[in-house]
């Protein structure tokens, strides 16, 4: 049996929501994230928001793309700044798996 990221989610009971996290710099499945009935999907910071905006669509919540090292070096001001271009239909979130979070 051959499975794929779109078998996989639909196992989950309906109703849930449904997190998919993919730090790799690679955006091959981006345009599948809807289709995979992902609720939220966290990213790279390596990939530019808009355009995973624009690859994903609209229905699913992003989540990502601050690198972690801007939390460490940035002043309030600089952090906050990044924060609030994000607003909207972005979950400021520090990139990859790091326990910043």
């Amino acid at each position: 049996m051959k499975l794929n990221l779109k078998d996989i989610f639909e196992n989950f009971p309906g109703g849930q929501m449904k997190i998919f996290l993919n730090d790799t710099n690679n955006p091959v499945c981006f345009q599948h994230i809807e289709d995979f009935g992902v609720s939220i999907f966290n990213f790279t910071q390596l990939q530019e928001i808009t355009k995973v905006r624009n690859l994903c669509g609209d229905k699913v919540c992003l989540l990502g793309n601050i690198p972690p090292i801007d939390l460490i070096n940035g002043t309030p001001e600089s952090i906050y700044n990044r924060g609030q271009n994000y607003i909207g239909n972005f979950v400021a979130h520090t990139g990859g798996n790091n326990g910043l979070s």
